[in-house]
């Protein structure tokens, strides 16, 4: 019996890549890989001070609306009734520069260092890496409890800088700002002074 020729001529197929071709993908996605990085680096120091002037912003319209609903305006410091709800910044770079507290206050005049006992009402703070740029002692920020409006002591403006410990770099920080009346906002501004 003769076989025929015709099977000899069938190609075989294979499946697979070969070595230049898997080379060549993990290559492509290496590169991808290292371009990617540092942008999304960039984005998450980016979120992280964006989160921590959304929590400051919230924290500061928290105690405006403690003071506007009279919480704790039936107790007295002294003979005098409770007419003020204030946070305290702390100044400096670094260490306690990420932490703010919340008082209660018959005045406005003074900046309370350390706040009395009977008048703190907790505190807060961001995260480490960060800091709310206040410099030169402590800066407090009053509510009346009779309108809302916002009085400040030892404050150069109207404004909160976030940013990270030490940066001047424009696009790690952000800013809040507030007027008189009571209006608390954020604004776009990235720049660190």
């Amino acid at each position: 019996m003769r076989r025929s020729s015709a099977l000899k001529c069938i190609p075989v197929k294979t499946s697979g890549f070969t070595l230049v071709e898997l080379l060549v993908v993990v290559t492509i996605i290496v590169l991808v890989t290292g371009a990617l990085i540092p942008s999304f680096a960039g984005y998450i120091r980016n979120q992280n001070v964006k989160q921590a002037q959304e929590q400051l912003k919230s924290d500061m319209r928290n105690i405006q609306n403690k003071a506007l609903t009279g919480t704790l305006s039936d107790t007295t410091i002294g003979p005098n009734p409770v007419e003020y709800w204030g946070i305290r910044f702390n100044s400096g770079a670094g260490t306690g520069s990420n932490r703010y507290e919340f008082f209660i206050s018959d005045t406005n005049t003074t900046c309370p260092d350390p706040i009395p006992v009977a008048q703190a009402q907790g505190h807060s703070e961001i995260q480490n890496t960060l800091e709310i740029k206040v410099t030169g002692g402590f800066r407090c920020m009053y509510f009346s409890i009779r309108d809302g409006s916002i009085n400040t002591v030892n404050f150069p403006g109207t404004q909160l800088i976030v940013g990270y410990v030490g940066s001047t770099t424009s696009g790690d920080c952000r800013r809040i700002l507030f007027n008189t009346r009571g209006l608390i906002y954020t604004n776009s501004s990235l720049l660190c002074t």
